[in-house]
């Protein structure tokens, strides 16, 4: 299976949280059988219906691969189901295998561990050892994996709050918090919108539960802490949403045997249900355009690229599509989390990069930029081009041991020969300076879209270096706006002829980003500041035409 494997097996585990999850509700609604305070087929389909029409599941599953997020989340639920029925044997073993999967699923014992406090309103001493046992192996495992810097994802959580993410002690972190508690509320309520969009198809009934609450509000901080994309991506909730419904069966039981209660809870239990119904309408039919992002004619070439890469041999590939390389001892993404920097593991680097298609961490015109580089500077060969995917080898210096990527970005040029054309093709003779886009069709239609570049509002100039036999349209547009912002009609040229078009970026347009309707909204992660620019060359039926450059220098901010 190669790289699909952590895939699989981060499905099953989401799958297996909530299936367990369910199987807890079905023995509470045995237990009510005699006299039973709602039906239990309402209660039971509602749970059904929280936990498989969530769209949050699935996206939690398509946007990326986190095991140690969704790995521990059965085990959270068997832990919760272990300290309900007091198996306390149980319950140290799933605490351990938690307590395997790195710092954030630690955070996860904390909750159980504050679940059984806040359950056990008639003391109970047993639960509330074991309750506290699990603080303290929950906590005492996230504080020593942070400062080890051994954890995947929640280390540094409080100097994310207080310190602005830079290294704090243990005692600095609950100094800052002793002293400023109400700015852990602050950090919480700026993420209400996604915190709310997170929680509410699974049934906000759970919220009233102590078996659902705290580990939503743990979840809850941390991921606020984190930044707004970690509130927005759907896979650090996978371990709530079981718990979560369980915590609402749980409520709805509690309540129903109140009798004058029982009509509005079954108006509440109506409403929840058609707001995961509304959710699940809005969000689910987007996971498609939102996550499955390589179309079929590229993932055949990523295909041919894997069997053309020698096995032994270091792989830096494209965010969006590193997975299909993952079974490789030696492969990195581009441009991964937060540093540029990739060390040098073999004496061939092949680098896969891909533009146009799958979940990128960055831009097009960044990846564009690099494809010139490597071609350039770098003096690396290419070995591969199909469908958007290129390949290209690089041989280090003997005395590199590290390559920090940044260095040969060159934001003012996109290579014409890496974009896209409808009615041409790449030439590549001699060195990559003259390398080009030609017209094979005589159709007519773009030779050439998806030159981009990122800018700040201002003035600039668009370089051409291009042939044409005929009339064509050199033109820049606003990717956001999708907005032609300057456009040069250039006539026959009799040799190669450089064309300047005024650019006035001058307005900035929104990004395009979906949010959804009042009401079933999230606030997504923005891109990066300024607007994106596409440049386009056109080319009229019967006229052939060659693109040599492509420039965008500033004229003025």
């Amino acid at each position: 299976l190669g790289g699909l494997a952590p895939l699989l097996v981060q499905d099953l585990s989401v799958f297996a949280a909530e299936v367990l999850a369910f199987a807890w509700i079905l023995r509470i609604l045995r237990e009510d059988a005699e006299a039973p305070p709602l039906p239990g087929w309402l209660l039971g389909g509602a749970a059904l219906l929280f936990l498989v029409v969530n769209p949050w599941s699935y996206w939690a599953i398509a946007f990326d691969l986190h095991l140690d997020i969704t790995l521990p989340a059965p085990f959270v639920v068997l832990a919760l189901r272990a300290l309900y029925y007091r198996r306390y044997r149980a319950l140290a073993t799933w605490a351990v295998l938690i307590l395997l999967c790195g710092d954030v699923a630690a955070s996860y014992l904390v909750a159980i561990g504050l679940t059984g406090l806040v359950a056990s309103v008639r003391p109970a001493q047993r639960r509330l050892l074991a309750s506290g046992v699990l603080i303290a192996a929950g906590g005492l495992t996230f504080i020593l994996i942070t400062h080890l810097q051994a954890g995947p994802g929640a280390a540094g959580v409080v100097s994310s709050i207080y310190a602005g993410g830079h290294h704090t002690t243990v005692l600095d972190e609950v100094r800052v918090v002793v002293s400023r508690p109400l700015h852990l509320v602050h950090v919480v309520w700026q993420q209400r919108t996604n915190i709310w969009a997170m929680l509410s198809p699974a049934g906000p009934l759970g919220l009233l539960s102590a078996w659902g609450l705290p580990i939503a509000a743990v979840v809850a901080v941390e991921n606020s802490a984190a930044g707004q994309q970690f509130t927005f991506f759907a896979f650090q909730w996978a371990a709530v949403w079981g718990p979560l419904v369980v915590g609402g069966v749980l409520s709805a039981r509690a309540l129903a045997r109140h009798r004058r209660l029982r009509g509005i809870l079954a108006g509440v239990l109506a409403l929840s249900m058609v707001n995961t119904c509304i959710w699940a309408a809005v969000w689910l039919p987007r996971v498609k355009n939102q996550w499955l992002r390589v179309n079929h004619t590229t993932a055949q070439a990523l295909n041919h690229a894997q069997q053309i890469i020698p096995s032994n041999s270091e792989v830096i590939a494209s965010a969006g599509i590193v997975g299909r390389f993952a079974a490789r001892q030696w492969v990195y993404a581009f441009p991964g989390n937060g540093s540029n920097i990739r060390p040098i593991k073999t004496p061939d680097v092949y680098f896969v990069v891909v533009p146009f298609e799958g979940i990128e961490l960055v831009q097009a015109d960044t990846a564009l930029q690099l494809l010139g580089s490597l071609a350039g500077p770098m003096h690396a060969e290419l070995v591969y081009h199909d469908s958007g995917v290129w390949v290209f080898r690089w041989r280090p210096p003997a005395t590199v041991r590290s390559l920090d990527i940044s260095e040969f970005y060159r934001p003012t040029v996109v290579p014409v020969w890496a974009a896209r054309s409808t009615v041409g093709k790449p030439v590549f003779m001699g060195p990559s300076n003259d390398w080009l886009m030609t017209t094979t069709s005589r159709a007519g239609g773009y030779l050439m879209d998806g030159a981009y570049f990122n800018r700040s509002l201002g003035q600039y100039e668009l370089q051409v270096r291009l042939a044409t036999s005929g009339t064509v349209n050199v033109e820049m547009w606003n990717a956001y706006g999708q907005t032609l912002i300057g456009r040069r009609i250039v006539p026959e040229t009799n040799g190669i002829v450089t064309v300047d078009v005024p650019v006035p970026n001058d307005h900035a347009y929104p990004p395009p980003r979906y949010t959804g309707p009042p009401g079933f909204s999230t606030s997504p992660v923005s891109p990066p500041d300024g607007q994106v620019l596409e440049a386009r060359v056109y080319v009229p039926p019967s006229t052939t035409a060659t693109v040599y450059s492509v420039r965008l220098v500033q004229v003025s901010p």
